[in-house]
């Protein structure tokens, strides 16, 4: 049998990069909309971290099956309409402004998860070596 060998951390990143990449081609979406009449923007859920950190810490998961792992690439974590969005007399919900600073948000978190994950990598290297640089 084959161990599932990813570190938790490793797991909680990957899922992150993939909700922040999914929800910058959403916001992008939405902007792209910004003049269609009667488009309400939408927004990519999500999901809880801490739970993925507790899903994957658990000592002996063990890959039985080739179909019990999700596939590689992003993760679906779903749409949702956004609230409390002003509506313009053609019925287009788009605030820009709001999907702006909701892009440098999103942008700013996936690079935050890319720093940790290169931080990561680079102990891991020095470990290995067993010299630090």
């Amino acid at each position: 049998m084959e161990q599932n060998s990813t570190p938790p951390l490793l797991a909680a990143l990957k899922s992150q990069m993939r909700w922040a990449a999914q929800r910058q081609t959403q916001i992008a979406s939405n902007i792209a909309n910004a003049d269609t009449p009667g488009y309400i923007p939408k927004d990519v859920k999500k999901p809880d971290f801490s739970s993925v950190l507790k899903v994957t810490s658990s000592a002996g998961l063990t890959k039985t099956n080739t179909n019990h792992m999700q596939p590689r690439g992003g993760g679906d974590f779903g749409l949702a309409q956004l609230r409390n969005s002003v509506v313009t007399l053609n019925g287009n919900g788009v605030d820009l402004e709001r999907e702006s600073i909701e892009m440098a948000k999103t942008r700013d978190q996936q690079s935050l998860a890319n720093s940790v994950y290169r931080k990561y990598n680079d102990m891991m290297r020095m470990t290995l070596r067993g010299t630090a640089q």
